[in-house]
C-alpha cells in the first residue's frame, strides 16, 4: 500500500519527508523536476512547459531553472553550506532555493542568490 512504501522510504532515508513534500508541491504548481543528485542538492527544477530530458544542444530557457534544497522548518545551516549552495547554483546558472517544509506541510521557498560587488 502507499502508506507501508511511504514508512519504509522514511526509514531508509531519514529526508525521505521533506524531500516528498517539496517534490508534491513543486509536480503540484506544474513545474518539471529531476534529481539533483549529481549537484549536490535534492532538485534541479525547470521553467513550467520544458522538457528536461531532451537530447543534443538546449535553449537558454531550457537549462535548470532552480536547484532546490529540501529542509524541515527550524532547519539551521552553516555560512559554509550556505555559500557552497549559493555558488553551486550560481556555477551552473541556476537560482538557489532553500523550500522549507512546515509543520502543516506546506512548503515555504526562499532564494538567496549570488552577489559580487
Amino acid at each position: 500500500s502507499w502508506e507501508d512504501f511511504y514508512e519504509y522510504c522514511k526509514k531508509i532515508d531519514k529526508r525521505f519527508y521533506f524531500r516528498y513534500y517539496v517534490y508534491k508541491d513543486l509536480r503540484d504548481r506544474g513545474c518539471p523536476v529531476r534529481t539533483g543528485f549529481k549537484f549536490g542538492c535534492d532538485f534541479r527544477v525547470y521553467n513550467k512547459g520544458v522538457k528536461p530530458l531532451k537530447r543534443g544542444p538546449k535553449q537558454a530557457h531550457e537549462h535548470t531553472r532552480w536547484i532546490v534544497f529540501s529542509v524541515p522548518d527550524g532547519f539551521t545551516f552553516s555560512f559554509p553550506e550556505l555559500s557552497r549552495a549559493v555558488r553551486l547554483a550560481h556555477n551552473i546558472r541556476a537560482n538557489m532555493l532553500w523550500a522549507v517544509v512546515r509543520k502543516d506541510n506546506s512548503v515555504f521557498y526562499s532564494s538567496v542568490t549570488f552577489f559580487k560587488p
